[in-house]
């Protein structure tokens, strides 16, 4: 509701309109050019969450009764319609007072405050957009943190609160100079990139992919195919063999062709 309501005071902007054309008008001329798909798989992987396991750990706590295809479906598209909501939000307001609608990561810690400062009614929009932030980012790293501390519990035989608080230790550890990177650590570069833009890029680019691909070829060429189907509720039908036969060889292949972008092969 937060969110909704953001956008429609983002929309009320003059200028807002611009924005909105950034979003929702394509551009033609991109539609043939390869790298246009390949880059929305990547961005696929990370909106989604494939290939970070949380959807292993959380999967194997599902009754026998969820409906896996139907709740994959919903998780897709709740996460679009979100993002398009989030987006409403946000870049209506960038375009209407100025902002760099390419700035990336940096958009929320940098170009958004400044917005904010020039924007009406910023000192009651920009508490409420950074607590949607942070409380985006605190649902997403205990769905992630219960991947991780699923291994450890089992792996060393630690209590679910045991493992929990090592590995929260361990990310609040590596987050921290992420954190600062765009202040006390902002000369701190990794191939040209502040620590947060190159984590992001690595991760996004190269570690999902690359364990999306682990999986589709586990799933695809070492289980069992009945059985496999079946695990996803897509056994006894056509579907099963279909999505079976798509993690062979279309969905790797489309993963290699992520890894080939973004290390500028292609």
């Amino acid at each position: 509701l937060i969110v909704i309501g953001l956008a429609a005071f983002s929309l009320s902007l003059p200028g807002a309109s611009k924005g909105v054309d950034f979003l929702f008008v394509p551009d033609w001329s991109l539609m043939g050019d390869p790298k246009l798909y390949i880059a929305a798989l990547g961005q696929a992987f990370f909106s989604l969450g494939l290939g970070m396991a949380v959807f292993l750990a959380f999967g194997s706590y599902l009754s026998a009764r969820t409906n896996i295809p139907a709740a994959a479906g919903a998780v897709a598209l709740g996460d679009s319609v979100f993002a398009m909501v989030a987006g409403l939000a946000i870049f209506p307001a960038v375009f209407a007072l100025g902002g760099d609608p390419a700035a990336g990561p940096r958009l929320a810690f940098i170009t958004f405050p400044q917005i904010l400062q020039q924007m009406p009614g910023g000192m009651i929009v920009g508490p409420l957009f950074f607590f949607l932030l942070s409380a985006a980012a605190l649902t997403s790293m205990i769905s992630i943190l219960e991947a991780a501390a699923s291994v450890v519990r089992h792996r060393f035989r630690l209590t679910r609160a045991k493992a929990a608080a090592l590995v929260t230790a361990a990310i609040f550890a590596l987050g921290v100079p992420l954190a600062l990177s765009y202040g006390v650590l902002a000369d701190v570069r990794l191939g040209g990139l502040p620590l947060l833009d190159a984590v992001d890029r690595a991760v996004s680019n190269f570690g999902l992919p690359l364990c999306g691909l682990l999986v589709a070829l586990f799933v695809g060429w070492r289980l069992d195919r009945i059985r496999a189907a079946i695990a996803a509720d897509l056994g006894g039908s056509g579907l099963g063999f279909v999505w079976i036969g798509l993690l062979r060889v279309p969905v790797p292949a489309a993963i290699i062709l992520i890894f080939a972008h973004s290390a500028g092969m292609i």
